[in-house]
């Protein structure tokens, strides 16, 4: 078990922190020295005019220090105060004591496991030599940023899943490689699975995910079962298989600048699969490009690939974005600039996708700027996709989606061909005037932002 020991001190003062003293006028010595008392308001502004000094031992201002070489210069007045005492250790009415605290890292939320190196990270969850508690219930916190290349790991090997939370305290994990497959893996990312209940929070990822697949050379990816993303490849949401009621996970403020190129079955830039409803995606973005497909000879109905998510079943999505570039290889169906697949109840409110979507040619795609697929009675409420749509989508290209049943879509933009219903099509012009949105009801107080003219609308 890690401990951590931190040396505290108690320090019990009595008295008024603002003291007044005084001495019989006439008393002080010009340019004698004595002990600091502490700054002195001479005017009543709040402002310090000096320093009492105490010339004579008695505990009591005899003069003031005007020009800090720590002699009187001006004799004490009544009317003067003292704003701070800045050596309470001369007074008789101080006393101190000093202790020593052990606070021990138990992996609750007051003391979580703290994760300070690569080494810590890899065995977050493992329960392994020197790591016996570090459960994957446990609460974890990471104090330092981590390059996992420059660490050792030039091949991250996935956590296997959590479901206690992980704490990215605002830090960055770096150089995350992936190239290896692993039959037994089934799911890629920082983590293999945020399970029921899991928290993760303030965590910035780089790096990159190249998983090809081949003709029996290197990898030969099941389409069945390869869910892939830059934090996980699956998130669970509020239900297990078995229909009964669980805490959905939730992801805030979460960060992916992974580049992923990989035959699998759900890929995204964040998320590869968000299952079963009402996982929870907040203020969170991906920015690498994300280039997949089903596995070789596999071509899947629903094999799927998103900017931010590949498929997202139920999903909860609030201010969020996507800017890498999309690509579909062969032998999967459905790309989106955010989303490959969305279905169920999943909302969106103020989010975006930025980058261009296509596919290699000569195989019918579906895709869409914001979603490739859209089904179930999902919304989406203020977003936009600026991105260009291009290659070989015979099924269907839209600039926010292509396909879709009861979708409700409220002030919603594209920048490509669009006919969904409440998505108006917009010129780059149009796109970079603040007007065109305020018009419609956006926030730009506390939600939005936009150099007016220059740039499409970013998120606060």
């Amino acid at each position: 078990m890690k401990k951590i020991t931190a040396a505290l001190l108690i320090v019990m003062v009595t008295g008024s922190l603002f003291l007044s003293c005084q001495s019989d006028l006439g008393d002080a010595v010009i340019g004698a020295s004595g002990t600091s008392l502490g700054s002195v308001d001479t005017d009543g502004d709040g402002i310090s005019d000096g320093t009492a000094i105490d010339s004579d031992g008695d505990g009591e201002a005899d003069g003031i220090d005007t020009d800090g070489d720590g002699t009187i210069d001006e004799e004490w007045s009544s009317d003067y105060t003292i704003t701070d005492s800045s050596d309470s250790s001369s007074s008789d009415s101080s006393s101190s004591e000093s202790s020593e605290a052990t606070v021990t890292e138990d992996g609750t939320e007051e003391h979580p496991f703290l994760i300070e190196t690569a080494d810590d990270l890899a065995n977050v969850g493992a329960e392994s030599t020197g790591y016996e508690d570090w459960t994957t219930s446990s609460y974890y916190k990471l104090t330092a940023d981590i390059d996992l290349t420059a660490s050792g790991y030039s091949e991250w090997s996935p956590i296997s899943y959590i479901s206690g939370s992980f704490d990215g305290n605002d830090h960055t994990i770096s150089n995350m490689v992936i190239t290896t497959s692993n039959s037994s893996l089934e799911r890629y990312g920082l983590f293999r699975t945020l399970s029921w209940g899991a928290v993760v929070k303030d965590l910035t990822i780089t790096g990159s995910i190249t998983l090809p697949d081949t003709d029996g050379t290197t990898v030969n990816i099941n389409k069945t079962d390869k869910y892939i993303g830059g934090l996980a490849g699956l998130a669970y949401g509020g239900s297990t298989p078995g229909g009964d009621s669980a805490v959905a996970s939730t992801i805030t403020n979460c960060h992916s600048n992974v580049s992923i190129s990989t035959y699998g079955y759900m890929v995204g830039g964040l998320i590869g699969y968000c299952q079963y409803e009402g996982v929870e995606i907040t203020g969170c973005s991906a920015e690498g490009s994300v280039t997949g497909g089903a596995a070789k000879g596999n071509k899947s109905e629903y094999g799927a690939v998103g900017g931010l998510i590949g498929y997202a079943e139920g999903a909860v999505i609030n201010k969020s974005f996507a800017t890498g570039e999309v690509s579909l290889q062969e032998y999967a169906k459905y790309a989106g600039g955010l989303v490959g697949i969305t279905t169920d109840t999943s909302t969106y409110k103020n989010c975006y996708s930025q980058g261009d979507v296509s596919s290699v040619s000569g195989i019918a795609y579906i895709m869409g700027g914001f979603f490739g697929k859209a089904g179930g009675t999902l919304s989406a409420t203020n977003c936009y996709a600026s991105g260009t749509i291009s290659g070989d989508y015979n099924d269907g290209g839209e600039g926010f989606y292509t396909e879709g049943s009861s979708v409700t879509a409220s002030n919603c933009f594209a920048m490509d061909t669009n006919t969904a219903s409440g998505v108006t099509t917009l010129t780059e012009t149009q796109f970079k005037t603040k007007s065109t949105f305020t018009d419609a009801g956006w926030d730009f107080d506390s939600i939005w932002t936009i150099d007016d003219g220059n740039e499409y609308p970013d998120l606060q």
